[in-house]
């Protein structure tokens, strides 16, 4: 492991916790800016794994994965309206 990943390892979980009340929250961002950041980030753990990143890679994907969730909520959200 090195310390690239730790790095990036500890960053990403930073950002996880924070994305946590906007999860919860009845206010999401909007559709473009959620799939827009978790096509990206799921860019970011592709080449992070191709590094050998594999902390990072995982807790980049995550992230992805949260983003992609706010985007569907707020889809939802913007259907029942």
């Amino acid at each position: 492991m090195s310390v690239q990943d730790i790095a990036i390892t500890v960053i990403a979980v930073a950002f996880i916790f924070t994305l946590v009340p906007a999860l919860r929250g009845a206010q999401k961002p909007p559709v473009v800016t959620s799939l827009t950041l978790a096509l990206g980030l799921a860019g970011y753990a592709v080449v992070y794994a191709t590094l050998g990143l594999w902390l990072g890679a995982a807790t980049v994907a995550a992230q992805a994965v949260l983003w992609a969730v706010l985007c569907i909520q707020r889809a939802r959200q913007t259907e029942v309206r």
